[in-house]
């Protein structure tokens, strides 16, 4: 869709004050300073701290709950992992370190593949594997079929274990606890299966392989869909969605499979507070420039559809934004309703094509997931950067709280940003001020066409 934002109307969608202008599809590149295509860090302060575009009044119960966070260094505040898989010598991987004042840019750390050329940072994932209170990272690098695993600690990360299944191993990742027995567990998906990797033993090593349909494309996801405990998984193989329960001997297929259409983004929460995991599968190829598909409590034969066509939802879908090519799911206002954002790299901003868009839906009881929804992109006025040909704002996003104020920062990864070396934009959660871009050199990745912000995870 090409959007030309009307100020009033999309500042009120997206709650950002109404006295701020927007600036025009045909807006001049700013200047050094601001944020475009300088690769250094940014931070733009607005006077009014307003609620941020993606996040929403919290309740009294939600101010007292913490998100879970990957806390790498243990100093209680989120990390932020972020893949440049196109980066010189094979792929690269920037930690960058949260703080008091949100991610602080000039502490960073960068991981190197232990082999050049498997495209490393394709795919990244956190959790405690270990166990000893700091989060731990995994990395993927298909082209080798390779998955490295990263150990946290109070200096930074060090390599652990280097896993070589093969047959692209460490395209998409994702983490449960599939058997309950109190680790978490490391889902990976090659060409063709599903891997469980698992930490029990102290080492992590393939504890089982699902067998499934060789793809070109593929997303994972974990959570708890039917309420037992356990964590589930969701696999999307070029568009056939398959369901795996968790259970004490670990995965087990459920019965029949759903055609999403394509492979987008994957997600597991709780959208209409049912205490059950919603399935929500991005078709970034689907009609009218793509849908979110949500299969309720993971029932896999009555999905809801959303685009950028639905009721309540800003803008109007065409072919090719990709909606849906990226998707990520919490519970940002601590309702019991996740929110689902959604990335459409594809999008055009006026006429600079694939400049990118993200759309936030939000929780309901009643599945009307376009009231109250919001729609930004670099063009959005209070928001960071300039929407430019190619740049593909919401190619990849995270939800974490980065800052330790119990709210959720937002990523968004823009891989196509300055000609393909990538850019990461984090919008902190209570609200415009403080809104932080930057590109890979910053965060120590200094390579072109790194693609840097293809993957994140916090």
């Amino acid at each position: 869709m090409q959007r030309r934002l009307r100020a009033a109307m999309t500042l009120a969608l997206i709650g950002l004050p109404t006295t701020l202008t927007v600036a025009p599809a045909h807006a001049a590149p700013r200047t050094p300073g601001t944020v475009g295509r300088t690769p250094g860090v940014v931070t733009r302060t607005s006077e009014a701290v307003a609620r941020a575009p993606w996040a929403a009044a919290r309740t009294a119960e939600a101010a007292a709950r913490t998100p879970g966070v990957a806390d790498v260094d243990g100093d209680g505040y989120g990390d932020l992992a972020i893949g440049a898989p196109g980066a010189s010598g094979g792929g690269r991987v920037a930690v960058v370190y949260g703080s008091r004042g949100g991610v602080n840019v000039k502490r960073h750390q960068v991981l190197a593949p232990l082999r050049a050329g498997g495209a490393f940072g394709t795919a990244v994932a956190t959790a405690d594997f270990d166990g000893d209170g700091h989060a731990d990272l995994a990395v993927g690098a298909p082209g080798h079929g390779t998955i490295e695993i990263f150990t946290g600690s109070r200096s930074g990360l060090s390599r652990r274990a280097v896993l070589t299944p093969g047959g692209g191993a460490g395209r998409a990742l994702a983490v449960g606890d599939v058997d309950h027995d109190g680790h978490p567990d490391l889902l990976a998906a090659t060409n063709s299966a599903l891997l469980v990797i698992g930490f029990a033993s102290g080492d992590a090593k393939v504890v089982a392989t699902i067998k499934g349909r060789t793809a070109a494309h593929v997303a994972l996801a974990a959570g708890d869909v039917n309420g037992d405990g356990y964590a589930d998984a969701a696999w999307n193989a070029d568009g056939r969605l398959r369901l795996l329960h968790g259970s004490k001997t670990g995965l087990r297929a459920a019965s029949g499979t759903a055609s999403v259409g394509s492979t987008g983004g994957l997600a597991i929460a709780d959208v209409n507070g049912d205490r059950r995991g919603d399935v929500v599968a991005g078709d970034p190829a689907g009609s009218h420039g793509g849908l979110v598909k949500i299969y309720p409590g993971g029932d896999l034969g009555h999905p809801r559809a959303f685009s950028q066509d639905s009721s309540g939802v800003p803008g109007a879908g065409e072919k090719g934004d990709e909606f849906g090519a990226a998707v990520a799911a919490r519970d940002v206002d601590g309702d019991g309703r996740a929110e689902v954002v959604v990335g459409a790299p594809g999008e055009d901003i006026g006429k600079r094509r694939n400049a990118g868009a993200v759309t936030v839906l939000r929780g309901n009881a009643h599945w009307k997931l376009g009231s109250g929804s919001s729609s930004f992109s670099q063009n959005t006025e209070g928001v960071p950067g300039v929407a430019e040909t190619g740049d593909r704002y919401g190619g990849a996003l995270s939800l974490a709280d980065l800052d330790g104020d119990t709210r959720l920062d937002l990523a968004v990864g823009t891989p196509g940003e300055n000609g393909g070396d990538g850019g990461v934009s984090i919008y902190p959660g209570q609200g415009i001020a403080g809104m932080t871009v930057f590109g890979g050199k910053s965060a120590g990745v200094s390579a072109a066409k790194a693609a840097f912000g293809a993957s994140v995870a916090g």
